[in-house]
């Protein structure tokens, strides 16, 4: 016979219970959560409070090193901006000089006009020469009673002189014919004193012309002679007289064909 088995009375189950539990679990994974959020807080302070203060100074000194490059960038292109002003400014000024004394140079050696740009500093007692001091160049104006009557230009240490340089007609053909460049340029604008014999009076012109001649016709020199003089002196004079004339040589003329070399003088006097 089979054995009848003592049923077993099943507990009630609490659903309070469960969820009551279930929560206590969830609380309990909420404050592991936290607490671990609160910890990875701490270290990461931590670790900026460790590293901070390089951090800043590193930043600082990178801050301070982009403002030196951008001081020192705006110190050179200031310095190269004034640079430049100055540069310019000197420039303009040398630039003003050059053309004041190519004006007055022209203007004296050229035209015998001004100097323009030069100041008067002295006139002397000889029948009303003058002397002018410019920038860098001195001009005297000779204005000597029978006497020396050109203009001269050059330096400050060029002096006032009136003695002419003396020279024989012969020896100016010589040295001429020999070596007629040196002897342009060595006499060019000088005041000389030349002897020598009249081959023509040009009354109209108020000229004498002199010549030295040789019996080869090799050293034959003319020389003309613009006088200063008044014209009606020029009859106190015959052709063929030796005299001597002073004056400024300002031109030279080399040969051709059968002709004679020449020279020409300016503000003459016959001494």
């Amino acid at each position: 016979m089979a054995k009848k088995l003592k049923p077993i009375k099943a507990e009630k189950f609490d659903d309070t219970q469960e969820f009551e539990f279930e929560e206590e679990i969830v609380e309990q994974e909420d404050e592991e959560v936290e607490d671990d959020y609160y910890e990875d807080e701490t270290e990461n302070e931590e670790v900026i409070e460790e590293e901070s203060p390089n951090t800043f100074k590193a930043v600082e000194e990178n801050d301070d090193e982009e403002d030196y490059e951008d001081a020192k960038k705006t110190f050179r292109r200031a310095k190269s901006e004034n640079f430049m002003k100055i540069f310019n400014i000197v420039f303009i000024i040398i630039m003003a000089v050059m053309l004041i004394i190519c004006v007055d140079v022209i203007c004296v050696t050229k035209y015998n006009v001004g100097p323009i740009f030069a100041i008067k500093t002295k006139e002397y007692n000889d029948g009303g020469t003058k002397e002018y001091y410019g920038l860098g160049y001195k001009v005297i104006k000779y204005k000597e009673i029978e006497g020396r009557q050109d203009t001269q230009l050059g330096f400050w240490s060029m002096k006032y002189t009136t003695e002419p340089i003396a020279i024989e007609d012969v020896d100016l053909a010589i040295e001429f014919q020999n070596k007629p460049e040196e002897t342009a340029n060595k006499y060019y604008k000088q005041y000389v004193l030349i002897s020598s014999t009249i081959k023509e009076i040009d009354k109209e012109d108020n000229e004498i012309v002199l010549e030295y001649t040789d019996p080869d016709n090799k050293y034959t020199l003319e020389i003309d002679c613009e006088m200063a003089s008044d014209i009606s002196l020029l009859e106190n004079y015959k052709v063929k007289e030796k005299v001597s004339l002073k004056g400024t040589i300002y031109k030279f003329s080399v040969r051709e064909d059968d002709d004679s070399n020449s020279v020409t003088l300016s503000n003459c006097f016959v001494e």
